[in-house]
């Protein structure tokens, strides 16, 4: 079953005591034996010390001319064998013990078949009367073929420094881990106390609450960059609230005024008797608002399904001439009204690949634009040209032009700017907006350059494709 913790201070803690209890055991034992080992390792050489100083008196006995060399070994002093060691012992190669520095017939260490085995490896051995000792037995390197020497000493002393060590990390090793838990705690608390303040105001945030930000402590570490990751989230949800009611407000009151003139027009026309000719003109006003009102639903029905991704481009490669001369050849009449000039330089060479009719339309957007804010008899330039793989299309009018403040604003939804351009024949404030969207779906750019007094030109980008 997974272990479920209450907070990540917990969790944390856990994992940082179990991971040191691990790394502290590892080293306790790598510690415990290393020391044991050296401490043994000075035991033997002092071992063999012992082997050399009974040597040593092999040789001095052996200069005795005598040929009894049990006798000899029995009447040899022993004043300069190490006083610490406990047993020291010489063995003739029949199994014969020569001399002891213990009791003449006390055989402790057993007889010297059992040790004696010439391979320098250290035996442990525990005598009768309970005491440990750890000794070594070695062929005389003087008289290989003669004597064994084998010597042994008590290790009570060196097992009680190993006790003691081991009590140490034992008694230790619990108030060590015990130590750092609490401290770990401690410091899971103190670095995961901005979590506690970011839930805190998270708590505050809310679709009333939307300019409310969570607090960045340290915006270079990543609890910092998590709350300004989230901080910028909550700015794009604000902005997009704030776009949603600006945009039913704004559609609402759009709405409004056509509505509003139906509903009058059809009170005044049923209020008091009038003309066939008023009456005619009363449904042809109805009937233009009524227009007005559809191409507004439209507009709006289209931005919607936008923003939900319903739409789907069907993209097909096509020559740029082709599509603006049919949008000429619609604006066309309306700009003969208006005797006004639209002129083309349009490349024939020059290919796009985009949904037709929704290009179309944006096209159609912004020369319907440039004709209606153009002076009578003024002229309309639309261009287009090829430059690093990419096409450039302008539409640039004689207008009034637009002030910089208003250039940033210009492709929001039911924006409008000053009363220059926003006249009568003005529409909701969507073109600009839905032209945006489609040039920006088809990867493209669209700008704005105008100054006051000096016209509006608005450039589109798009890549070229060779047809």
């Amino acid at each position: 079953m997974k272990w479920r913790f209450r907070s990540v201070r917990s969790h944390l803690t856990f994992l940082y005591t179990l991971a040191l209890t691990l790394l502290i055991g590892i080293y306790s034992t790598s510690l415990y034996y290393l020391y044991k080992q050296n401490i043994f390792s000075d035991f033997d050489r002092k071992l063999r010390g012992d082997v050399e100083a009974v040597e040593i008196l092999i040789e001095n006995t052996i200069k005795i001319e005598t040929k009894n060399y049990t006798l000899g070994f029995k009447t040899l002093k022993t004043d300069n064998i190490n006083s610490s060691n406990w047993i020291s012992e010489i063995w003739s190669s029949e199994g014969q013990r020569l001399f002891t520095t213990g009791k003449e017939n006390y055989f402790p260490l057993g007889q010297s078949s059992q040790h004696c085995q010439n391979t320098a490896i250290p035996f442990e051995l525990q005598m009768g009367s309970g005491l440990k000792t750890r000794g070594i037995c070695l062929k005389s390197e003087a008289f290989p073929d003669q004597f064994f020497i084998r010597v042994a000493r008590l290790t009570e002393r060196y097992q009680e420094q190993l006790s003691s060590f081991l009590s140490l990390m034992l008694f230790g090793t619990p108030l060590i881990l015990f130590l750092s838990g609490a401290v770990g705690y401690l410091l899971a608390r103190q670095v995961l106390s901005p979590i506690s303040k970011i839930v805190t105001q998270a708590r505050l945030i809310s679709v009333d609450h939307l300019s409310k930000r969570l607090p960045v402590e340290n915006p270079k570490d990543e609890l910092g960059e998590l709350a300004q990751t989230f901080n910028k989230t909550f700015e794009r949800l604000e902005a997009s609230f704030q776009q949603m009611r600006r945009f039913t407000s704004d559609a609402s009151h759009e709405l409004r005024t056509p509505l509003s003139a139906i509903r009058a027009l059809g009170e005044v026309a049923l209020r008091k008797s009038q003309t066939a000719q008023s009456y005619q003109d009363t449904i042809a006003n109805i009937l233009e608002e009524s227009a007005r009102l559809q191409n507004l639903c439209e507009n709006l029905l289209l931005l919607s399904r936008a923003d939900s991704g319903a739409l789907a481009f069907k993209m097909k490669p096509t020559r740029l001439k082709t599509v603006i001369d049919d949008v000429v050849g619609i604006i066309g009449i309306l700009a003969e009204d208006r005797k006004q000039f639209l002129k083309l330089e349009i490349p024939g060479e020059l290919a796009i690949k985009v949904d037709i009719a929704f290009f179309r339309q944006a096209i159609m957007n912004l020369i319907d634009n440039a004709v209606k804010y153009s002076p009578e008899g003024s002229s309309i330039l639309v261009w287009a040209k090829s430059q690093d793989h990419k096409i450039f299309i302008g539409i640039k009018d004689t207008g009034p032009g637009i002030e910089a403040k208003h250039h940033s604003k210009i492709f929001d939804r039911f924006y409008r700017v000053d009363d220059s351009r926003s006249r009568p024949t003005a529409g909701a404030g969507l073109g600009l907006a839905i032209t945006s969207w489609i040039i920006k779906t088809h990867g493209g750019e669209i700008t704005l350059n105008s100054e006051v007094g000096q016209g509006s030109e608005f450039i589109i980008q798009l890549p070229e494709i060779r047809p």
